[in-house]
C-alpha cells in the first residue's frame, strides 16, 4: 500500500513511538529534526543514520548525535564522496517495515512546515530494497566523529553567514513578485500611509509570506491592526511607525510555541485575545541579527497551524 502525503511528521511521530530500529539517510538534518527523531522514538530503538553535508546540515545536531551514543544504539555516517541528495526513512517494528521517501528532509521545514512530497510504503519488499540500497550508500560514507564535525564547524558557520544574504535576497524577489499578484485592502494600505520605505518593504515581505501559506488566508484592518484569518484569526500586525518597528502578535494551542530564539513573549494578559498570546516586535534593524525573517514566518506558520 502507497499514500501520498505533505506533511511527514502526522505519519512519521506516530510509527516512531513503537519501533525498534530506524534507518534516515538524509541531505540535511538541523537540530530541530534531531529532536524530532530522539525524543519521539523509545529508549530501546536503535538507530542509523546517513546525512549529507552539501545542503547547510548543522553541525550542533551531529554532536548531539554523537553524545547520544550513551543512551541509544547509534549507527551514524556522513556521505562525503558525491552530492547527497535523498530524504529517506524506513522503519522496523518487530518484523514489520515501512518506509517514507519524497522531499523532507530532517528539519522541521521538511517534517512540518514546507509544502514536501513524501510516498509512504506500506510493502515490505519494497523496504528490504530501501534497505539493501542503504547499506550500499553506508560502504561509501565515512563514520561520523568528534574529528569530522570540528573540521566541518567553520566552513558550516561562514556558510551560513552567506546564506542569509541569499535568503534576504529570494525573500526580496519573491515579495516583489507575489505584491503583483496581491491586492491589498484599501483600509490596509491606509495604514502604510506615512510609513518608512524600509518598513514598508518589510511589511510587503511579511504580507506575501502570510499569504503565501495558504489560498484561503484573509486579511482586513481593524482598530489600526492587520489581522490574518481562515476561519478565524491567527496573526495581528500593527505598524509602530516612529519606531520603524512592526508588532506581531500570534496564535497558539495551549499557550505552546517552538521558539528556540526567544523572539515571543507572553501577551499581557489585559491585552490578549483569546489564544492570541505571543507578542514580537520586528525592528527594520534587527531582522538578520539575532534573528532572520523566516524565523519569524516559520513562528507564523506555527500560528496558522493552531487554527486547525
Amino acid at each position: 500500500m502507497k499514500t501520498i502525503t505533505s506533511k511527514l511528521s502526522d505519519n512519521l511521530k506516530n510509527i516512531l513511538k513503537t519501533s525498534d530500529e530506524i534507518w534516515v539517510a538524509v541531505a540535511l538534518l538541523n537540530l530541530q529534526g534531531f529532536d524530532f527523531i530522539f525524543q519521539t522514538i523509545n529508549e530501546n530503538c536503535k538507530i542509523n543514520l546517513i546525512v549529507g553535508i552539501d545542503l547547510p546540515t548543522d553541525p550542533s545536531a551531529l554532536t548531539n548525535i554523537l553524545s547520544f551514543k550513551t543512551k541509544h544504539t547509534i549507527s551514524a555516517y556522513v556521505f562525503t564522496m558525491q552530492v547527497f541528495h535523498p530524504k529517506v526513512y524506513i522503519v522496523r517494528t518487530g518484523n514489520h517495515f515501512k518506509s517514507f521517501v519524497g522531499s523532507a528532509n530532517c528539519t522541521r521545514g521538511g517534517l512540518e512546515t514546507n509544502v514536501e512530497m513524501t510516498i509512504e510504503v506500506d510493502n515490505q519488499e519494497t523496504s528490504e530494497q530501501l534497505l539493501a540500497w542503504y547499506f550500499e550508500i553506508q560502504k561509501k560514507a565515512q563514520i561520523l566523529d568528534a574529528d569530522f564535525i570540528d573540521s566541518y564547524k567553520p566552513i558550516y558557520e561562514n556558510r551560513l553567514e552567506r546564506g542569509k544574504k541569499d535568503k534576504c535576497e529570494i525573500n526580496n524577489f519573491k515579495a516583489q513578485k507575489i505584491r503583483s499578484k496581491i491586492q491589498l485592502d484599501t483600509s490596509i494600505q491606509d495604514l502604510l500611509i506615512g510609513a518608512s520605505k524600509e518598513l514598508t518593504s518589510l511589511f510587503e515581505r511579511l504580507n506575501a509570506a502570510i499569504v503565501e501559506i495558504n489560498p484561503k488566508i484573509n486579511s482586513y484592518s481593524k482598530n489600526g491592526e492587520i489581522l490574518y484569518k481562515t476561519s478565524i484569526n491567527f496573526v495581528a500586525l500593527r505598524l509602530a511607525k516612529r519606531k520603524n518597528q512592526i508588532r506581531v502578535i500570534l496564535r497558539t494551542k495551549d499557550e505552546e510555541i517552538y521558539d528556540p530564539k526567544r523572539i515571543t513573549g507572553k501577551v499581557p494578559e489585559n491585552y490578549r485575545w483569546g489564544y492570541m498570546n505571543r507578542i514580537t516586535f520586528l525592528d527594520t534593524k534587527s531582522i538578520g541579527n539575532h534573528y532572520t525573517l523566516q524565523d519569524i514566518i516559520d513562528l507564523i506558520v506555527q500560528s496558522y497551524n493552531a487554527t486547525k
